[in-house]
């Protein structure tokens, strides 16, 4: 197991270390809003936090991949959107009235000659 696959958000559930960050927060730093108050000083509670600092981190680190990905989609889909448009700048009157005929007829596929320069 690499560290890469230790951060993979299709393969951890963020929920699970999402509830966990909440759950610490309350324990370790709620006062006296919870019924059960954890102490990083003794053992158990010393893991205890040790496993609530990594939730955290995991957490921050999922939703910040989350994020980078959810950016660059965007750029991406942005500039593929810019090059579709200067294709489709760049098409000829036969070429336009080609693409039109798919639009009209509301279909995929539709038959041509196949040896005529516009279709080729």
């Amino acid at each position: 197991m690499s560290i890469k696959d230790i951060f993979e958000i299709n393969k951890l559930p963020s929920y699970f270390f999402l509830v966990i960050a909440f759950v610490g927060a309350f324990v370790f730093y709620g006062g006296e809003y919870v019924l059960i108050k954890a102490n990083p000083k003794t053992t158990v509670g010393f893991y205890a936090y040790i496993i609530w600092l990594v939730s955290c981190g995991l957490l921050i680190t999922n939703i910040v991949k989350y994020l980078i990905r959810k950016i660059r989609g965007l750029y991406l889909t942005k500039k593929f959107n810019k090059q579709d448009k200067d294709t489709l700048n760049e098409l000829d009157a036969h070429e336009i009235s080609v693409i039109r005929e798919f639009f009209l007829h509301n279909r995929h596929a539709l038959e041509f000659p196949y040896n005529h320069p516009v279709i080729t």
